[in-house]
């Protein structure tokens, strides 16, 4: 790596360089007390560079908010690095191999058999939406009482996800069981660490592979029935363009089905009703931001939205754009280099010459601490403001590039982003034309909450009126 002019890396300021035990204890402190995404922005900020090594239990890790890493190693270098083990690990059991969890050519295969479902041409009927958003506002009190929003957007989230993966007009998710949303989201909670550590590791695993049963025998048993239709009934099934008939087109392996199912199902759920709680969670304790989306969204009469208004409501799109780049769905990833490789930057005393990365190196990013580096996105990148994204008098919308990857990038990026920021506008939209007030419950306001993806801690609990 001489030709390229690699210089070491800063380290972590440490009173213990060989065990790093004083930076574990400030991370699971800081995890404890749900401000870790806090500590790593604040952590950047102190050291005075973008990229450095860190050293956790004697584990050496490069951590950087370097937006020219993350271009090499989601696009100019993309064949050079993989998923953590330890991601894959953790989610394989319950969701199996398939897109997400995939690397390598048996991921191009993956992304090669998913690509159709998610063309704009499938999302032409969304009628779907409105029936899913009915049973959303079914279970709002018509009162204006208290109500947290969070849980309701995970529902919402799951089902028409499931309907769209699935096709079923009552909403996929209800045809899984009463037992299957409960099940599917205490498997996520112990696979991100969120379950219950009060009771014994063996308890744990004995609930998990029960709730594990219950997901698979559901999903598996919704397949087969759409094997079955296929054989007896002559007709095609309610839409060709069905996620689940491209499936069932290329492969006839059923815990191959199931898994790409659950992969997104899993990804469907989690980050859109993430970008939605966040999203209201800022939106009620500012009218104003309210009042403009609003009125946006009165140029409908009232009517649900088509898919193509959902595409042409610029000010609704950049109040999720802001809470995506305030609260990151995933605030820190990262990815094992898979031979000798280099990042262009973080090398040297000013971080400005690239770094040598041996084989089996962990790289680590923080998007929220990217996401508030001040020289990017302003003094004020702090402050909730969907405007940063829209044309203003005197200069252009924010075009932060590489400094914002909220659906991945490269070959990688999200299939759904398309589908995740149509759902999320279409129940927002829904939302203001049916409730003109909205008013934040919460007098905490936001907190960490840390899982699969980055929720707030104390919900979204608001009042509509």
């Amino acid at each position: 790596m001489h030709e390229f002019h690699c210089k070491p890396i800063p380290k972590c300021p440490s009173w213990d360089p060989i065990f790093g035990i004083d930076f574990f204890v400030k991370r699971i402190r800081a995890v404890r007390s749900h401000s870790w995404l806090r500590f790593t922005s604040d952590f950047f900020a102190s050291i005075g560079v973008n990229t450095c090594e860190v050293n956790i239990l004697g584990k050496k890790v490069i951590f950087t908010i370097e937006p020219d890493n993350l271009k090499s190693i989601h696009l100019d270098n993309f064949k050079s690095w993989g998923l953590s083990p330890n991601r894959k690990a953790r989610v394989v059991p319950l969701i199996g191999h398939g897109v997400f969890t995939n690397d390598g050519h048996e991921w191009r295969v993956s992304r090669k058999l998913l690509r159709p479902s998610f063309e704009q041409s499938q999302f032409e009927n969304i009628q779907f939406l409105e029936r899913q958003t009915q049973q959303f506002f079914d279970a709002i009190p018509k009162s204006g009482e208290v109500v947290d929003l969070q849980p309701l957007f995970y529902t919402f989230s799951l089902n028409t996800a499931a309907d769209f993966l699935l096709g079923d007009i009552h909403g996929a998710a209800s045809t899984f069981g009463p037992q299957f949303e409960e099940s599917f989201s205490r498997c996520l909670g112990k696979i991100s660490g969120a379950g219950k550590f009060h009771v014994s590791r063996t308890k744990l695993e004995r609930e998990f592979e029960r709730d594990v049963k219950v997901v698979h025998d559901a999903t598996d048993f919704r397949i087969e029935q759409a094997f079955e239709k296929r054989k007896t009934d002559s007709t095609p099934l309610a839409s060709e363009k069905l996620f689940l008939n491209h499936l069932m087109d290329a492969t006839d392996d059923l815990a191959r089905i199931r898994s790409e199912i659950l992969n997104n199902l899993m990804a469907g759920r989690d980050t859109t009703a993430s970008m939605l709680s966040n999203a209201f969670s800022e939106i009620a304790k500012n009218p104003k931001i309210w009042k403009r989306l609003r009125e946006e969204v009165c140029k409908l009469d009232g009517k649900p939205p088509t898919r193509e208004q959902t595409l042409d409501m610029p000010y609704t799109r950049a109040v999720f754009l802001e809470s995506m780049r305030m609260y990151p769905q995933v605030p820190e990833n990262g990815r094992i280099a898979l031979h000798d490789t280099i990042l262009p930057l973080g090398g040297g005393e000013d971080g400005k010459s690239p770094v040598f990365v041996p084989k089996g190196q962990l790289v680590l990013w923080s998007s929220y601490a990217l996401h508030r580096r001040k020289d990017i996105y302003s003094e004020d990148c702090n402050e909730f403001k969907p405007e940063r994204w829209l044309p203003q008098k005197d200069q252009e919308p924010l075009k932060p590039g590489w400094a914002y990857l909220n659906f991945g990038a490269g070959p990688r990026l999200c299939l759904g982003q398309n589908f995740a920021m149509m759902q999320a506008t279409y129940l927002c939209t829904r939302i203001a034309q049916t409730f003109p007030c909205l008013e934040s419950a919460d007098p905490e306001g936001w907190v960490e909450c840390l899982a699969l993806v980055c929720t707030g801690l104390n919900g979204c609990k608001v009042r509509l009126h």
